[in-house]
């Protein structure tokens, strides 16, 4: 089973994911970041990264947790949410 959570960073929803829920994560960490295409989306992306946390997930155990963060990284989001004046 995958892990997904959306968090607010800067105004920007950013979707993580992970083997484990974020609070059971107790040792070291690698992060792949997805970004989208100009005119894409960030749940585009979900079903590669769900893929690459249970890919990774069937290699077995490991010291290190990998976090897949797919996020928005457009400007008119922003803009449309009001947080760039």
């Amino acid at each position: 089973m995958v892990s997904r959570r959306t968090v607010v960073v800067a105004g920007l929803p950013v979707h993580v994911f992970s083997r484990i829920g974020l609070g059971d994560i107790t040792g070291e960490v690698a992060v792949l970041f997805f970004l989208h295409g100009r005119q894409g989306a960030a749940r585009e992306l979900d079903g590669r990264a769900e893929s690459i946390i249970s890919q990774v997930a069937s290699k077995g155990q490991s010291n290190t947790e990998l976090l897949v963060v797919t996020l928005v990284r457009s400007l008119s989001y922003r803009l449309a949410l009001g947080l760039i004046i």
